[in-house]
């Protein structure tokens, strides 16, 4: 076959239009923009839960919990060779992993397509354009998320790798170019897929699955035997070799971990009835609560398509529509449910159910058949199919909804949003510009929006936006350059005060805090043993709380310092004193400092942190300072 690598990248249709040249210049700005804002926050505001646990999991990846149904600490410490990377550094490391991975993965679209489809690549925007836009939905997790890297990151950026590497490694395996590098390309892949088991395994089986369907579909059973025996039997030597070459990545931990969280909340059977669920509401909410965003979305994304011969008249009624479907877009941008946590995936799926609409209508009604190009439409429609199901794999294993998961691996929405824009395109291309100067400049700036939402004006678990973050915190070595609210310094630098000048605490101690706070184990320098995270009484879930503890039990022996904002349920209070023998005799109050706002995520305006530490016992010396 004839090779495409050396060919000249096949000319847009669009290219010498000014207006498409705008657009791009508008998905860059709007891409800019986020970028600028997310690296002015990433100095503003803390996050006390689930920001607290994934940075006090990384600073402290040897020596914290042993058990896990994910192991990302330990491949993050890995890849940072020890080093502390700290609050700002872990967040700004989120958002290059994103970006990067969202700008590999647009390109190996690309790559792709022109490889399978010359001329369905020339339907697509400029390299540029493409990377613009799927970096921008790239980003969305960010509406919801807190800032700094975490699990969801991490596992996004893998299943982006893989999927990335996949596309490419095809379309070299179909041109018959650089098989060295396609073997390369395909081993790299099965250690991506080896590191997502232990990031997280439900995405990882899942998509290695969804890979071998692809693979089969888009070059036969025969043809992709090769690169899948590539890939499956690199992503077993791979895992054999970290876990050997690295000792705390564990099998034994992970199967632990899995089988607890099997037990709780994370039940499968549980999490498949749930995420059904979500796709019925979703989907009802948009058809039924909103037809007119509907129709507004179709009348945008539609733009220059029409059914029959194209006439002047039809031409203009068509960019009145799209107009009209942008303009009402734009202000749709700003009211509330599409910036509301509870129904951040509303736009999204309404996106993607106009999206099915027109695509059935516009294929249905052009005179060109279907099935005279229907064995060369056959790899990007399996290509739609893969970034279409990309997402929602990412999101697998935890109880959100499914959509609100799926928007921290949102590239893959904007690829194929792409990919069937330019589908749709080849078979009326009149106005096919129109898609790109208009449709995706208007969707990205939605998309910016979206996440200066919640970057900024209604960040992750903090009490107020990020504008109000002003105020340094002194006295703390982990928050050196962070401000916070005053009312939020002023309570960091009490609790950092009570412990070290009451208590004879040194970093590296161990320390219990309770509920929801693995934040401020983190700030003060300590080391949290069992999983980190303990619930709210009322939740019901101490019980198993006490199960992460017991399996850590040698760490919660050397406890402390216990802080806690509530008093522990008869459950978790007989696991304590069961764990550890100077509890709760030996611990004394030495200090109370009052909570404000809703830093304790959800424990009210007024709640008071109790400090309480140890007096004497196994760990030897008196503790308190006297």
């Amino acid at each position: 076959m004839a090779s495409t690598d050396t060919a000249l990248p096949p000319e847009p249709l669009f290219r010498s239009r000014v207006g498409a040249r705008i657009g791009e210049l508008l998905l860059f700005a709007s891409l800019g923009g986020v970028v600028t804002t997310f690296v002015w926050a990433s100095r503003r505001g803390f996050d006390l839960t689930d920001e607290g646990y994934y940075l006090q999991l990384y600073a402290r990846a040897e020596e914290g919990p042993r058990t896990g149904s994910t192991q990302f600490n330990r491949l993050v410490d890995l890849l940072s060779g020890g080093w502390e990377l700290g609050i700002v550094g872990y967040r700004l490391a989120g958002l290059l992993l994103l970006v990067g991975c969202s700008v590999l993965l647009a390109y190996a679209v690309y790559m792709f397509i022109r490889a399978f489809h010359s001329e369905l690549a020339r339907a697509l925007p400029s390299r540029t354009g493409i990377t613009a836009f799927v970096a921008l939905a790239g980003l969305l997790g960010y509406a919801w998320l807190p800032l700094t890297l975490s699990y969801n990151t991490i596992a996004t950026g893998l299943a982006q790798v893989i999927v990335a590497l996949v596309l490419v490694s095809l379309g070299n395996r179909h041109a018959g170019v650089r098989r060295g590098l396609t073997v390369v390309l395909e081993m790299t892949a099965g250690l991506s897929v080896s590191l997502l088991f232990f990031v997280k395994w439900p995405s990882a089986i899942v998509l290695m699955i969804l890979i071998v369907v692809f693979c089969v579909g888009v070059l036969g059973r025969l043809q992709a035997a090769r690169p899948l025996a590539t890939i499956v039997g690199s992503a077993l030597v791979w895992s054999l070799v970290v876990t050997q070459a690295v000792s705390w990545f564990s099998f034994n931990d992970l199967f632990s971990g899995i089988s607890q969280l099997a037990s709780g909340g994370h039940n499968p059977s549980e999490l498949l009835w749930q995420y059904a669920a979500d796709i019925r509401e979703a989907l009802l909410a948009t058809v039924l609560d909103s037809p007119l965003r509907l129709v507004a979305l179709g009348a945008l994304l539609s733009g220059g398509f029409w059914i029959g011969r194209p006439n002047r008249r039809r031409r203009n009624l068509h960019f009145m529509m799209c107009m009209a479907g942008a303009i009402y877009v734009l202000v749709e941008a700003w009211d509330a449910p599409y910036f509301s946590r509870t129904s951040k995936p509303s736009f999204i799926v309404s996106v993607l159910v106009a999206v099915a609409i027109i695509s059935v209508t516009v294929l249905a009604s052009t005179k060109r058949p279907i099935s005279e190009d229907s064995l060369s439409m056959a790899p990007t429609v399996w290509l739609l199919a893969l970034l279409l199901a990309l997402p929602p794999t990412v999101a697998l294993g935890t109880n959100n909804s499914i959509f609100t998961g799926s928007l921290v691996a949102a590239a893959g929405y904007g690829a194929f949003l792409v990919v069937i824009l330019a589908v749709l395109g080849s078979r009326s291309r009149s106005l096919l510009a129109l898609q790109y100067s208009l449709a995706l400049p208007v969707l990205g700036f939605v998309l910016a929006a979206q996440v200066f939402n919640g970057v900024v004006a209604d960040p992750y678990r903090l009490p107020t936006s990020r504008l109000n973050q002003t105020e340094p915190v002194a006295g703390v070595e982990r928050m050196r350059g962070i401000m916070l609210d005053p009312p939020g310094a002023r309570f960091i630098e009490a609790v950092h005060r009570v412990v070290y000048e009451q208590t004879a605490f040194r970093p590296g101690d161990r320390v219990i805090a309770f509920a929801k706070l693995p934040g401020l184990v983190y700030i003060l320098d300590g080391v949290g043993p069992g999983d980190l995270w303990i619930h709210p009484p009322e939740t019901g879930n101490q019980a198993a709380d006490c199960e992460e503890l017991a399996v850590d039990a040698e760490n919660v022996a050397l406890t402390t310092l216990i802080l806690q904002n509530d008093e522990p349920s008869p459950e978790l209070k007989a696991c304590l004193t069961e764990l550890i023998p100077a509890y709760p005799g030996d611990f004394v109050e030495v200090g109370r400092v009052p909570i404000p706002g809703d830093y304790g995520a959800g424990t009210g305006s007024g709640t008071i942190l109790q400090v309480l530490a140890l007096r004497g016992g196994p760990a030897g010396p008196l503790r308190l300072n006297e």
